[in-house]
């Protein structure tokens, strides 16, 4: 197990950093669970292509099959593109405990003072908030993450097969050269700067349809350096 000194020093070096979440904050087990249970009427797809960027509930198969289209191309052509789901943060879902729970714990003093001793920078509010999940077909070409301070993703997925795809990769400042390559793991942690540097990276396509999704908790922040 990483020590928090040492992902620190990673944070500072790298300007990104990854861990086992639940090593030091055994809490996100209880808050992540359910999660998969949460009914598919409070999930949308969001899918970004030339056209523009589209977000529909599940049920309006016919736009959304033409929007992955276009964005499947977009990523064939090198255009900046994405498709996913995702548990959005919204008055609508207020009900839906699972995900509040979630955001409880990435909101909570202890996610803070851990945030606070990796990135040396404290926490004042999350700005965006929500749970990503991928499918077959989904992915989201390179990028780099806008404005706050720095970004987080905590990965909920379970027993995945990196054959599938899903996969998290971070590439140099040139984007031409791969630094770190993720493998969903439950409670894998990465924490990245997205205001003194900029991290890009993609989540490859999903290839296969796996037994249980790909999801993850994400949240932009804001801070101030201590």
């Amino acid at each position: 197990m990483s020590t928090l000194d040492e992902i620190r020093a990673a944070f500072v070096r790298d300007g990104f950093a990854h861990f086992n979440l639940a090593a030091h904050l055994p809490e996100v087990q209880v808050a992540a669970s359910g999660l998969e249970l949460v009914p598919e009427h409070a999930w949308s797809h969001i899918v970004k292509n030339h056209e523009g960027e589209f977000e529909y509930p599940l049920d309006r198969f016919s736009e959304l099959a033409g929007h992955q289209r276009l964005a499947e191309d977009d990523l064939r052509a090198g255009r900046f593109s994405f498709s996913f789901e995702r548990l959005n943060d919204t008055p609508a879902n207020a009900t839906i405990l699972e995900l509040q729970c979630m955001k409880g714990l990435l909101n909570s003093p202890a996610m803070s003072e851990l945030l606070l001793h990796v990135t040396a920078r404290k926490p004042s509010r999350i700005v965006q908030c929500y749970v990503s999940r991928f499918r077959k077909g989904h992915f989201i070409y390179t990028h780099r993450d806008p404005g706050q301070s720095f970004g987080v993703a905590v990965n909920l997925t379970r027993r995945w097969d990196p054959n599938h795809g899903g996969l998290t990769v971070i590439l140099d400042e040139g984007g031409s050269a791969v630094r770190a390559c993720l493998v969903p793991v439950a409670f894998q942690t990465l924490v990245f700067d997205t205001s003194e540097r900029s991290t890009p990276h993609f989540v490859s396509m999903v290839s296969a349809t796996p037994p249980c999704a790909r999801m993850a908790a994400i949240a932009r922040y804001d801070a101030t350096v201590e």
